[in-house]
């Protein structure tokens, strides 16, 4: 009986240490995916920044050209203005695309830590359940010897009860 008791209290904490290590890796598995879309989200905007710099900078070109041809001095000047504009405005991405990619790398960082963590948690249930398993074993050892001694006892008290009745 004690060691079906034990072994039914194994088979309980199993399915628990098994129920909390399936909740961590579904944790972990929404994390990991919320940070997956979320680099997909900075890829698509790098992208587009990206895009809208070459547009720009094809625009500035085309208006160069178009204005070189016949520069008056006030077309100089809005020339200028467009020209300090643009170098702004692509500072202003410039500082954007790496922010956006130091964004990322602390994403990856934080994504690796998660499932660094998810490792040990799963070598931590794993050595638990073999902890729980040697204790189960011993205690149905345990069990076993006990059951032993006290059939043991039993007949050690009809042999002295034997003993009583052959000395009367």
């Amino acid at each position: 009986r004690g060691a079906y008791l034990a072994t039914m209290e194994r088979l309980k904490f199993l399915e628990t240490t098994r129920e909390a290590a399936a909740r961590e890796k579904a944790v972990a598995d929404a994390q990991r995916e919320d940070l997956n879309a979320y680099e997909e989200a900075l890829k698509t905007q790098l992208i587009r920044v990206a895009q809208k710099r070459r547009e720009a900078e094809a625009q500035l070109e085309a208006e160069q050209a178009k204005e070189a041809a016949a520069l008056l001095p006030e077309n100089r000047k809005l020339l200028e203005t467009l020209e300090d504009e643009w170098e702004e405005q692509h500072a202003l991405q410039q500082h954007s695309i790496r922010s956006h990619q130091e964004q990322l790398k602390a994403l990856r960082n934080a994504l690796d830590l998660l499932q660094r963590e998810e490792r040990e948690v799963q070598r931590s249930v794993e050595t638990v359940q073999d902890l729980h398993g040697e204790a189960a074993t011993k205690a149905a050892d345990v069990a076993e010897t006990l059951q032993r001694l006290l059939a043991q006892a039993h007949d050690a008290k009809e042999s002295l009860q034997d003993l009583r009745t052959l000395a009367s």
